[in-house]
């Protein structure tokens, strides 16, 4: 059984492009979960006019009570075990779907059956619809050979360092979701489903774009564009509580590393990124006087091992105020 659990917040703007698109599928669900997270707009209504049009498909569609303004997190959560699929497509409210989607991801999934989570590229659309000169995985600097070392076993080690899923071109086995619940309320829940998947050597991403992913202003989780302003937030903001987050984020994988079947090696990274991070987190207040723990932490690869940039994030760590 295939599903797809589609999350909305106000979002009439572009919503019925993309139902439009899930109706055109080469390849239809047989069930569809909406879970709204209290939308004030028309988004319940366009909602409610689609079931219709899903059930006369013959697709069994459910919209599950507004959620009254839960964190996005929570809505992917409730949504997702709403499900009954063994197959789970995710999906955001203002993308379009390419007609092969689920065609072409249900084949790569009955001929791995070790995939856990697949996901894959997508042609990046402005808010008109009108395609963008760059791929969703060029904006990422998820090139195929990091996609490569991912696919050979390294996933888990690149994802303790940045996000590289996308969760509205992921789709998931139910196995998955099980061994996901609760989900972490310190981590998206794509990364988190994918952080999980990886530790089971369940990852799997695919080249191709399986969708259309619209950037716009409203964008509740993208590639939004750094300003200068945000530049210099980034490099200069006061480091109060980043580092306590990030142990919080590593702690809670490595408890669950601990309940599942996590390799080793799994787990003594997620102890050194905890103790890497806890050093961060004791760098003196006066920046000169931290250079010779940045620079022992660097020396010891714990720069490398657990930043997509390591000396962008030497730099950030020397510059950040107290």
């Amino acid at each position: 059984m295939i599903s797809v659990a589609l999350c909305t917040y106000n979002g009439e703007k572009f919503l019925t492009a993309q139902l439009e698109s899930i109706k055109r599928q080469t390849l239809l669900p047989d069930e569809i979960i909406f879970g709204d997270d209290g939308s004030t707009d028309n988004t319940l209504s366009l909602l409610t006019e689609y079931k219709v049009h899903f059930e006369e498909l013959g697709i069994k569609t459910s919209i599950l009570p507004p959620s009254g303004a839960a964190h996005i997190v929570t809505n992917f959560e409730r949504t997702l075990q709403a499900t009954q699929g063994g197959i789970i497509f995710l999906s955001d409210q203002d993308d379009v779907w390419h007609e092969d989607r689920i065609s072409q991801s249900v084949f790569m999934l009955e001929n791995n059956p070790e995939v856990l989570l697949l996901h894959g590229d997508a042609e990046l659309i402005d808010k008109h619809g009108h395609k963008l000169p760059q791929t969703l995985f060029e904006k990422l600097k998820y090139s195929h050979l990091l996609q490569n070392e991912a696919n050979s076993g390294a996933a888990f080690d690149l994802l303790l360092q940045r996000n590289l899923v996308t969760g509205a071109t992921a789709v998931i086995r139910r196995e998955l979701l099980s061994d996901s619940i609760p989900f972490s309320q310190h981590w998206l829940h794509d990364e988190w489903l994918a952080i999980i998947a990886a530790a089971k050597n369940g990852y799997f991403v695919v080249q191709d774009e399986l969708i259309s992913y619209r950037l716009h202003d409203d964008n509740s989780v993208g590639l939004q564009k750094r300003s200068i302003r945000g530049l210099l937030a980034f490099f200069f903001a006061s480091r109060r509580g980043r580092y306590e987050q990030l142990i919080d984020r590593m702690s809670e994988v490595e408890r669950l590393a601990q309940q599942e079947d996590f390799k080793s090696e799994h787990v003594e990274k997620l102890r050194r990124a905890i103790k890497f991070n806890i050093s961060r987190k004791s760098y003196p207040k006066q920046r000169l006087f931290r250079f010779p723990q940045i620079w022992k932490e660097a020396v010891n690869g714990n720069y490398r091992d657990f930043s997509a940039r390591p000396v962008v994030e030497m730099l950030r760590d020397f510059l950040q105020s107290a």
